[in-house]
């Protein structure tokens, strides 16, 4: 979140800002454009959404070209949810819960607060209690792995993990030192640390992260707030070292000089060598698509989601994608984009309550 505020800071902050290395995303938006056309699908799949403590499940009307409401399971506090083969694995402040299609609760396991999931093959695994925990699709812990290294034994909590090729990659969720693991998931019964380092920024906070399959890259993107300013960075690392490779900068606003914002905030990512991003500026909405140049990232189309928030709302924001179909969150609205040629979008929907995930029913 932004915090705003003019104090004077010291100039190796400002250095810290013009680091060479760093490429701008340069936002250029035109004004009065028309209202977005909406092109109906035939059919659109089921989908089930999280929403601060219910789970939905929707289904697709085509004659209305909505999603209607079709049952509903309450749990507190939820965090998200993923699919694991016919069923789906919420994880909420308790623990966490296997469900149907129906939302009828299949298993349910007690944890400390697991802040992410990811979901390979038959088998859950869970960031919780500074560790990750590997579980079977019974709910039965297989293994755990504490999350330290030899600088940071005390452990770390993992706020975000993704899954590639039999390894679990981790991002740290405090400010102060942050780092970032990679675990090997080979084997769900001996899980092991092939990576551990720490990434060193002012005020900052590792959002997301995603991977170029083709080159071995592992892009994070970290938000940095300061007195002077809020920044936006693509750091991108090696996946079989973690060397780093390159840095870009997408955002950038100086409070301390009255300088007007630039770039975009990115809330949402899809995972390859060439896919698409959620980004905001100015409380605009855009989906844009992107390409990996190997020393940046490269943005080609835009499409103009054309969504105003409510007044003084921050929101959750999230992006998934099945086939040519991509489901957009923002807080309460729900928006299908259809990418197989150009982005047209196919449905835009709002909800009644602030979208926490998105789950397509395949």
């Amino acid at each position: 979140m932004r915090v705003r505020s003019k104090l004077i800071v010291t100039t190796a902050i400002i250095l810290l800002i013009t680091f060479s290395s760093v490429y701008l995303f340069v936002n250029h938006r035109e004004k009065n454009q028309p209202k977005i056309e909406v092109f109906p699908p035939e059919h659109l799949p089921d989908i089930i959404l999280t929403s601060g403590s219910e789970i939905i499940r929707f289904v697709h009307d085509n004659q209305t070209n909505t999603y209607n409401m079709t049952g509903t399971y309450a749990l507190p506090n939820i965090i998200g949810i993923e699919g694991i083969g016919d069923n789906f694995i919420v994880n909420h402040d308790e623990g966490l819960v296997l469900l149907d299609q129906n939302l009828s609760m299949i298993n349910e396991i007690q944890m400390k607060r697991p802040l992410d999931i990811g979901v390979s093959g038959e088998f859950i695994y869970a960031c919780s209690n500074n560790s990750l925990y590997g579980i079977s699709s019974d709910l039965q812990i297989t293994d755990s792995i504490h999350l330290n290294t030899s600088e940071w034994a005390g452990g770390k909590d993992a706020h975000d993990i993704l899954i590639h090729k039999g390894s679990a990659y981790l991002l740290d969720n405090v400010i102060e030192p942050i780092y970032v693991f990679k675990v090997n998931i080979s084997d769900p019964y001996d899980l092991s640390m092939d990576l551990g380092f720490e990434i060193s920024w002012v005020n900052q906070h590792l959002r997301y992260q995603w991977i170029d399959p083709d080159s071995g890259q592992w892009f994070i993107l970290q938000h940095s707030c300061s007195q002077a300013g809020t920044y936006q960075y693509i750091r991108c690392y090696s996946c079989e070292d973690g060397s780093l490779l390159w840095v870009q900068e997408t955002f950038y606003e100086f409070w301390i000089y009255d300088r007007p914002e630039e770039g975009f905030y990115i809330n949402g990512v899809t995972e390859s060598s060439s896919g698409w991003m959620l980004t905001s500026s100015n409380d605009d909405h855009h989906l844009r698509s992107y390409e990996n140049g190997h020393t940046h990232v490269i943005i080609k189309k835009e499409l103009d989601l054309r969504y105003d928030l409510p007044e003084h709302v921050f929101p959750h924001s999230g992006i998934e994608q099945r086939g040519n179909l991509l489901f957009i969150s923002i807080y309460d609205q729900l928006v299908v984009v259809d990418v197989e040629k150009d982005p047209v979008i196919v449905l835009s929907q709002t909800i009644k309550e602030p979208i926490v995930d998105v789950c397509v029913i395949e």
